[in-house]
């Protein structure tokens, strides 16, 4: 069943947008029409639930985004409330365990789980296949087809299963060097046994049937069983095992749950060689998933084997908080996404210009302020949050104060401009570049400036990007001219506030929490009434926004 294209609400977790041009087929410039009901790239969080920080610093594999397709308004509602508890727990429990976790485990078992894990989902991801976008797309086909239904189920859990074997065999052959770095043949049991049982994840029938009620209600049962664990049994630095347990059992709850819902809706076999077909379909996804991924997952691998496990931890709790920022300023900017997509295929190019300004814009005034508040407050934020243990990490949040700002015109460029013109293959050419040149740069400078260089190669492989991006828009010919020298000025002004603030609440004498909370809300404060003082576009326009919605009087254009 087909319908119109009317109006979108894109949301998506974490930080890679798949193109609407490959995952939905009929979705042309000039042909907007799209298979009936939404559509995700997602894939179910395992190993890499939020409750958790070595797996929680790592994004999904497929990079869950959301299409909200404004048909039925109870439904939609319905939906978005479902995605709205997934979205609060996922932020919510990070921010609940995070403390509790670095004042009960030291670095070294930390760093151990740190690294156990981000090696240990890279397979997933290699075992992955593109089975999960794909399989979304066609589960919502043939959602009506009880017998192509159980074909298509049959048959891709065949080939996820063969893809896993695959990557456990591969990780057979690796699993020794990171034996050498944990030194604890726990954490690689229970690795190995996710890795078996990941073998047979089958969240996209869910995703592509809609059952999102079920999702949500499962996913955070789960999260709080997990969290329960965390604080009943973690009770001592030796305990890190128990935590990498928690994670795994989770993970692995989750599958079999799913399991055994489908095998009550689906008579599914795993016998057959229907897999074969649907192979070849999914390697385009495959491939930009499995390269975008090496920056977001194997950067803490890299620094494991190239120092040690327990530096890790100090890298990967400071990524998790930078892209947990990163994330907050550019996934409500995907909305413009399908709008962009939508004015490009009616030929209306300077409207498409000009939504492309504006998103670019609130890019640059949320993501400056941004990176100065992360490296003004880095120690205090460090002691406050992490305890003093984990004081390193406050070094790495001052590297990455600017990964927000990179990353985020790098993902901007990426999707605001080159995806809508369908130019997903000059993404994949950057992204094949900067990981050729991260990974021996990422070797070298861990190895000689220990975690410290890890952030450093972090944000010179995202510079890359986001350079060869900006190249690649400059060769559309498009006219395309995202910077506006007024609003950087703006934004940059706006932030030089925030030093004499900061530093007269440093010799008030507070105790760290007030002043803190005082430095992060008074920047905020201060930059909003700069924003508005010196009447800047994009604020004046929200503030109108807001004014009307408050006020009842109408909804914000």
């Amino acid at each position: 069943m087909y319908v119109k294209l009317n109006t979108l609400i894109l949301k998506r977790n974490l930080t890679h947008l798949i193109p609407l041009s490959s995952l939905i087929p009929d979705f042309h410039r000039g042909k907007l029409l799209i298979p009936h009901p939404r559509f995700s790239s997602g894939q179910a969080p395992h190993l890499s639930s939020p409750i958790f920080i070595g797996a929680g610093s790592h994004p999904y594999p497929s990079q869950t985004f959301f299409l909200y397709f404004c048909q039925n308004p109870s439904t939609i509602k319905r939906n978005l409330l479902y995605n709205s508890i997934l979205t609060v727990s996922q932020i919510l429990f990070p921010v609940i365990t995070i403390p509790y976790i670095t004042r009960v485990l030291d670095p070294e078992g930390l760093g151990r789980v740190s690294f156990i894990d981000a090696f240990t989902y890279y397979f997933v991801v290699i075992a992955e296949a593109g089975v999960v976008t794909y399989g979304i797309r066609e589960v919502a086909r043939r959602k009506d087809d009880a017998v192509a239904m159980k074909n298509l189920v049959s048959d891709l859990l065949g080939l996820h299963i063969r893809t896993s074997l695959a990557a456990i065999v591969l990780y057979g052959a690796f699993v020794i060097f990171a034996y050498q770095r944990v030194n604890d043949p726990r954490l690689i049991w229970f690795s190995l046994s996710f890795l078996i049982v990941n073998a047979f994840s089958c969240e996209w029938y869910f995703w592509g049937k809609e059952r999102f009620g079920y999702i949500a209600l499962r996913s955070l049962i789960v999260r709080l069983l997990g969290l329960a664990s965390i604080f009943i049994l973690l009770q001592a630095p030796e305990d890190y095992f128990i935590y990498y347990a928690i994670i795994v059992l989770s993970a692995i709850a989750t599958v079999v749950w799913n399991l055994i819902v489908l095998r009550k809706e689906v008579p599914f076999r795993l016998k057959g060689s229907g897999w074969k077909k649907h192979f070849s379909a999914t390697m385009v996804m495959y491939g930009i998933s499995l390269t975008y991924s090496v920056m977001l997952m194997l950067d803490s691998v890299i620094l494991g084997f190239a120092v040690s496990a327990t530096v890790v931890s100090f890298y990967a709790l400071a990524s998790r908080i930078v892209r947990m920022g990163t994330n907050l300023i550019t996934d409500p900017l995907l909305v413009f996404y399908p709008n962009l997509v939508s004015r490009l295929s009616r030929g209306e190019e300077s409207e498409f210009k000009r939504v492309v300004s504006i998103s670019f814009q609130w890019v640059l005034l949320l993501t400056i302020p941004l990176a100065a508040g992360v490296w003004l407050l880095a120690d205090s934020f460090t002691s406050l949050y992490l305890g003093d243990a984990f004081f390193p990490v406050s070094n790495c949040l001052k590297i990455l104060a600017f990964y927000p700002l990179i990353k985020a015109i790098g993902l901007f460029l990426n999707k605001q401009v080159l995806l809508p013109f369908d130019k997903e293959r000059l993404v994949l050419r950057s992204l094949l570049i900067t990981v050729a040149i991260f990974v021996p740069l990422a070797f070298t400078l861990s190895y000689f400036y220990s975690f410290e260089g890890a952030c450093v190669a972090i944000i010179i492989a995202e510079a890359i990007t986001t350079v060869l991006n900006f190249y690649y828009v400059q060769k559309l010919g498009k006219g395309i001219n995202v910077f506006d020298p007024r609003t950087i000025l703006h934004a940059i002004t706006g932030t030089l506030f925030f030093i004499p603030l900061v530093l007269t609440l440093r010799t008030t004498g507070l105790e760290l929490l007030p002043t803190v909370l005082l430095s992060a809300f008074g920047c905020i404060a201060i930059y909003t009434a700069w924003l508005l003082a010196v009447r800047n576009k994009p604020a004046l326009e929200l503030a109108r926004n807001i004014r009307q919605i408050v006020s009842g009087r109408g909804t914000a254009k």
